[in-house]
């Protein structure tokens, strides 16, 4: 059986797997995987899970409120800083269209995320070895989510 927290970070990789920003391809999308050594060149997209933290335990009936922040890592070449810049944009916005998007559909709903909140972008947060045009990101999203148990 998959635990909630589990569940609930396969929901989420599955809703990152369809971010494509319009006029560019889709970005390599990863989970828990270094950045790669070479860059796709429709960039990359990777969803780093994060620490679940402490719950919030609830006593009556016995639950456990969870906040996790897990890291979305963005990374896009370009030929110049402009263009890297306006794609680096063209995905964050897809990004927060994507998580709009399902927030009407209901996947995160169904492995059982109460709200996801996307934060802003911390631009140049990577470090990228060999594209001095490439632009990155890093977003950190909370997921707020409960279990029954702590270990589930």
């Amino acid at each position: 059986m998959i635990t909630t927290h589990e569940a609930v970070l396969t929901a989420l990789f599955d809703v990152l797997k369809a971010v494509k920003a319009d006029d560019y391809d889709a970005p390599q999308v990863t989970r828990n995987e270094p950045q790669p050594l070479q860059l796709h060149s429709a960039g990359w997209l990777a969803l780093q899970d994060g620490e679940a933290g402490e719950p919030e335990v609830l006593l009556s009936p016995l639950a456990y409120d969870w906040e996790r922040e897990a890291e979305i890592h963005l990374l896009v070449p370009a030929r110049s800083p402009a263009e890297g810049r306006a794609q680096l944009a063209a995905l964050i916005a897809a990004l927060e269209m994507r998580l709009l998007q399902e927030a009407a559909e209901g996947a995160l709903d169904a492995a059982g995320v109460a709200w996801a909140e996307l934060g802003p972008p911390a631009y140049d947060a990577l470090p990228i070895e060999g594209e001095e045009d490439a632009a990155s990101a890093v977003c950190t999203l909370t997921l707020a989510y409960t279990t029954a148990t702590a270990a589930t």
